[in-house]
């Protein structure tokens, strides 16, 4: 007996993505589904993929079709009950419901399911289609097969021929799916280690994230070019606006991050997940001074600013909130935990570089990494540090070092 679903994922080589894709499927409390998985494993493009779809509609043995590409998934436990259910009485030709996208925003809008599809607004994975309607459009995923050149196909023509035969159309509103990653129609696209883009989750662009990830921008590319292999140690990690494009763009790193900030350890943690580099990156819940103890780290009231919070007397904002955190210097966390040689060290904590530095002392004298720590006077003063005291440490040390804009860049002279 045929199934009420048939889902058609196109994958190409995002083996994790695919999984959690899959998993969303197999969760159904409904099981009057199968999957068909059309791979892609040499990645030859979009217009392959859909050829694919094309040359395969011969599978199709649901009532209905979905499109659940391998960077897609279903969020809703209930999809297929509650889709099947809706089709039962009047069998429409199109139930549309709400996706959501990686920066929290959702797809289609409540109103647009009402008037011609527009381009860009309708993901293929919102909606359902009739399996008569899927045989009848099914070319317009791949119009160049009989002829001498290759027409515009893809899921927006799909969508719009089926849509100008004016089927019955049910709106369910209701997110009932979710893009995991924006891709770009090539192979890999966003999802390739070697990218420099980055997804920022909900949480991370509550917490500044367009405009921190911006501003990180220089610091990340001048690090890129310097450090491929090794361990990173991200000290004041926040949401992960440096270590996470650094890693993204070198496979060939691990990451230290070390942020107290709870609210942004966990948003720290999500975009190791979405970005796919939850392997190569540890978030530690810790505040790195020159000694072990207790500390109190304040920070606004305003989540975009969170990235202020500071272990010293706020003079860059009023109120706000206050909590207990755990310090640690890093060498005693580093012998603790065994760690071994040390490639790059990024500081950015609000004052307390100085602290932070003399609390790694060792490590840094036995590998000599290269460091990019914040510098700014009026940090320092929350902390009670005087200006110069950061750059005399790192002379004595025998760095050299450069100030662009408000961040010290430090190598060791070769």
């Amino acid at each position: 007996m045929a199934k009420f679903l048939t889902v058609f994922t196109r994958a190409y080589q995002r083996p994790r993505m695919l999984q959690r894709n899959v998993d969303s499927l197999k969760r159904q409390t409904c099981d009057d589904w199968e999957q068909v998985l059309l791979h892609d494993t040499v990645g030859r493009g979009v217009s392959v993929a859909n050829k694919a779809l094309w040359a395969y509609r011969h599978l199709a043995k649901g009532e209905y079709i979905y499109i659940l590409d391998d960077d897609d998934r279903i969020v809703d436990d209930g999809f297929v009950d509650t889709l099947k259910t809706l089709c039962a009485a009047d069998q429409p030709g199109i139930v549309l419901f709400r996706t959501r996208y990686p920066d929290g925003s959702i797809k289609p809008r409540s109103d647009l399911w009402q008037f011609a599809p527009k381009r860009g607004q309708m993901p293929v994975c919102s909606y359902i289609v009739r399996r008569d309607l899927w045989i009848a459009h099914i070319q317009q995923f791949w119009r160049g097969l009989d002829v001498d050149h290759v027409s515009p196909a893809g899921d927006w023509y799909f969508l719009q021929s089926v849509w100008k035969s004016n089927p019955m159309t049910v709106w369910v509103d209701s997110i009932m799916a979710e893009v995991q990653r924006v891709s770009r129609g090539k192979p890999g696209g966003a999802d390739s280690q070697r990218s420099t883009s980055v997804i920022l989750t909900q949480e991370a662009l509550v917490l500044g994230g367009e405009k921190n990830l911006q501003m990180c921008m220089p610091i990340v590319n001048w690090a890129a070019h310097r450090v491929q292999q090794g361990i990173v140690l991200d000290v004041g990690a926040h949401f992960g606006a440096f270590c996470v494009p650094l890693l993204a763009h070198h496979p060939g790193l691990t990451c230290h991050a070390f942020e107290p900030n709870p609210r942004a350890a966990d948003a720290l943690e999500g975009m190791a997940l979405i970005n796919e580099i939850e392997e190569r990156l540890s978030v530690h819940r810790l505040a790195l001074a020159d000694k072990a103890g207790q500390g109190t780290l304040r920070f606004p009231t305003r989540p975009e600013f969170s990235g202020l919070a500071t272990l010293g007397t706020p003079f860059r904002f009023e109120g706000g909130h206050a909590v207990d955190v755990e310090m640690v210097s890093l060498d005693a966390w580093a012998k603790e935990h065994d760690l071994g040689p040390v490639a790059f060290i990024k500081v950015d904590v609000e004052g307390a570089e100085f602290l932070a530095l003399t609390g790694a002392q060792a490590l840094i004298e036995r590998d000599h990494p290269l460091l990019i720590l914040e510098h700014q006077a009026r940090n320092l003063n929350q902390l009670g540090v005087k200006r110069g005291a950061v750059k005399d440490l790192l002379t004595s040390w025998g760095y050299d070092w450069q100030l662009k804009v408000r961040d010290l860049l430090c190598e060791w002279p070769s």
